[in-house]
């Protein structure tokens, strides 16, 4: 009876480990999409019920594509850009955003250890702040035909 109940203990622990573990690690690859490349509606859908917040993301990172199309500073349409950040997610952004917004700098005590929120977000973002640095830098950049 002991051996039963222990097995049946067993089975019921890996079981629930394995939902836990599935359910955490899909939370993780939800955004995890390069942002040169387009979310399906599934995908999208699905970051919708994760948080709308991340499809806000997905807007505003579409809106800066479109904004940009046809202008000859654009990183989205430059391979070496692309290649050089094809690891900034939309997770990424998103990640980095809503600390931001949630004024995690201010409420977390971290506002003593730094001197300023862009020190702070540097540690903490810091593939957010190489690429917002270079791709603000790429917009400015004087534009030359040759």
């Amino acid at each position: 009876m002991k051996k039963l109940f222990s097995g049946f203990v067993l089975i019921v622990l890996i079981f629930s480990f394995q939902k836990t573990l599935s359910q955490s690690s899909s939370n993780e690859i939800i955004g995890n999409l390069s942002i040169f490349e387009d979310p399906t509606l599934i995908q999208l859908k699905k970051w919708t019920q994760f948080d709308p917040f991340l499809s806000e993301t997905f807007d505003y990172i579409s809106n800066e594509k479109a904004e940009l199309l046809g202008k000859p500073n654009n990183p989205f349409s430059d391979s070496l850009f692309v290649k050089k950040f094809k690891h900034i997610t939309y997770r990424t952004i998103y990640d980095s955003a809503k600390a931001y917004r949630d004024s995690v700098y201010y409420k977390s005590g971290d506002i003593n250890k730094f001197g300023n929120i862009y020190l702070w977000a540097r540690e903490k973002f810091p593939d957010f702040v190489k690429f917002q640095t270079e791709y603000n830098k790429y917009l400015n950049k004087p534009f030359s035909k040759m």
